[in-house]
């Protein structure tokens, strides 16, 4: 695990993920702008009246472009984002005790694969869909937006504690 988490926290990985990250989000705003409104994905939370108002207004073409996203792009965005802020929270945290909070992201990425299925069965089923699908779904979204304001909280923490030990460090050589 040493090894890896060693390997995301060089800048070429670090910037092969950003790039990826940057790619999908293309992809996303692509996808928004066909469907013509917000994917689940994006909306705080959302009920069975929203989803069935954004299914019909994404149509059947919409939602099977939808579906295929979900499957690839919003497969491939949390593998990216997830491996992009590890390797920054590694970074950040130095070789201290603080490196298995880079565990998060791939919670997170985790949870957004859970989301992802859900709203992929959403997509192929509708119109038979129940109630408790839905909210399944914008719990787990819910869930998720949660993690990824933590996940955020957690690198910005960890840059002042980065910049901080910087100084320190800059201090003390110059009291020597």
């Amino acid at each position: 695990m040493q090894n890896i988490l060693k390997h995301i926290s060089k800048p070429k990985y670090l910037l092969s993920s950003f790039g990826g990250v940057l790619l999908c989000l293309v992809g996303f705003t692509w996808l928004e702008k066909t469907l013509g409104l917000s994917i689940l994905d994006t909306l705080p939370s959302y009920d069975l009246t929203i989803v069935k108002q954004n299914m019909i207004g994404y149509g059947e073409e919409g939602r099977i472009i939808y579906a295929w996203a979900s499957l690839t792009l919003d497969t491939l965005f949390p593998l990216c984002y997830a491996t992009f802020f590890a390797g920054l929270i590694v970074l950040l945290a130095g070789k201290g005790s603080l490196r298995w909070l880079s565990l998060l992201p791939f919670i997170l990425g985790l949870v957004d694969l859970g989301e992802n299925i859900q709203i992929f069965s959403i997509l192929i089923q509708f119109p038979e869909i129940t109630e408790y699908q839905v909210n399944f779904a914008s719990s787990t979204t819910l869930i998720k937006h949660s993690i990824v304001k933590a996940v955020y909280a957690l690198i910005a923490f960890l840059a002042v504690y980065a910049l901080l030990k910087l100084l320190i460090q800059r201090f003390k050589k110059q009291g020597t």
